[in-house]
């Protein structure tokens, strides 16, 4: 059936999705966001393109008169699939990068990312701060974090392909 391969497409963004949320909470490690980010971008993107594909006699009309009825849920998904055609076409999605600190002081830190260890001599003794800090990074479009703009463009997906099968199903 051909909406067989517009499922496979939000599963993939549905599993992307899932990792960039693990890959928010490291601190510690190596972080695979922008991999993960990459991924969501596309399998997102590719919903559409399988649509019109697949369906050609009826998505498109339908697609216009949904943007019609929907203009704040389309607007989310032009910034996702803007964010895509940034990633493929200028080297990278335009994402920012704030990072949050963790101080450690002197003891561990650990996360899904590793395990951070520091030790020293208490400040009062050396009279100067010797703990450690570690940093999260958390992600952005514009102001709005990355995640949760891709969350919810996952969801308006979801409803949008589950209503367009509702309304061309015989």
């Amino acid at each position: 059936m051909a909406i067989d391969s517009v499922r496979a497409k939000l599963y993939e963004a549905r599993s992307a999705l899932s990792e960039m949320r693990d890959e928010e909470q490291k601190a510690a490690g190596e972080t695979r966001y922008d991999h993960r980010l990459n991924a969501f971008l596309g399998a997102a993107r590719s919903v559409d393109y399988r649509l019109r594909c697949e369906c050609p006699n009826t998505y498109p009309d339908w697609r216009k008169r949904w943007n019609d009825q929907h203009p704040a849920e389309d607007g989310l998904l032009v910034l996702i699939n803007s964010k895509r055609a940034e990633d493929v076409h200028k080297r990278g999605s335009g994402r920012t990068v704030k990072a949050k600190e963790i101080k450690v002081g002197t003891g561990t830190y650990s996360d899904k990312g590793g395990k951070v260890g520091s030790s020293g001599s208490p400040k009062t003794l050396m009279g100067v701060d010797t703990s450690a800090s570690v940093f999260k990074h958390e992600y952005f479009f514009d102001d709005s974090p990355a995640t949760e703009a891709c969350e919810q463009g996952l969801a308006i997906l979801e409803k949008m392909v589950a209503q367009f099968e509702a309304d061309t199903s015989p």
